[in-house]
This record gives C-alpha cells, sequence and structure tokens, in this order.
C-alpha cells in the first residue's frame, strides 16, 4: 500500500482526492478510515470525529512523508449523486461492503 500512496501523492492532475471510499450504509467505511487514523496520524481523530456523521467528509493523514487526502463517503441514498460526481476528482475509488449480507 506504501507505494500505491507514494505514487498517488506525487502524481500531477487535477485530481483532488487521493482514496474514495465509498458503499452501502453501514459497511464499515469510516471504521476502515478511522483504523487508518489511529494507526497514521492520530492528532487527526478530534476533527475525524466532528465530521464523523457528515455525507461527504474529507480528511488529510500523514502516512509516513505523504500528506494523503482521503474522502469518507455515506451509503446514505441522499448522497448517491455526490459519490458519483468525486468519481473523476479521485485518483483510487476503494468499494467497501459487507459479504456477510
Amino acid at each position: 500500500m506504501a507505494s500505491l500512496m507514494a505514487k498517488g501523492a506525487s502524481s500531477k492532475s487535477n485530481r483532488n482526492v487521493n482514496i474514495q471510499l465509498c458503499g452501502a450504509q453501514s459497511v464499515g467505511k469510516t471504521a476502515l478510515l478511522e483504523a487508518l487514523i489511529k494507526e497514521q496520524d492520530p492528532a487527526q481523530m478530534a476533527k475525524f470525529s466532528e465530521q464523523r456523521a457528515n455525507l461527504m467528509s474529507h480528511h488529510q493523514i500523514q502516512v509516513g512523508d505523504k500528506l494523503m487526502k482521503l474522502l469518507d463517503c455515506s451509503g446514505n441514498s441522499r448522497a448517491q449523486h455526490l459519490v458519483k460526481e468525486w468519481f473523476g476528482r479521485s485518483h483510487w475509488v476503494f468499494v467497501v461492503y459487507d459479504m456477510s449480507k
């Protein structure tokens, strides 16, 4: 994953988000992001907690020597049109789903 992050962080383009997390509601997107922030940049946890309930929440976290920009997208149907708009602005889109459902 470190090589993917280095590639995305150094890439020159009009894309302003390195990673977009999307998927159905309550599959663990936010929990996955929370674990990453706790591990890589715990100083960002207060901001993360404040934005947790938003339909779309932008986060910048330090991973090694790179600043990563992440977008946590709600699985709520009200956010679907916003999620699609951000596809073109993201280097990577990670689709998170629950295989037990």
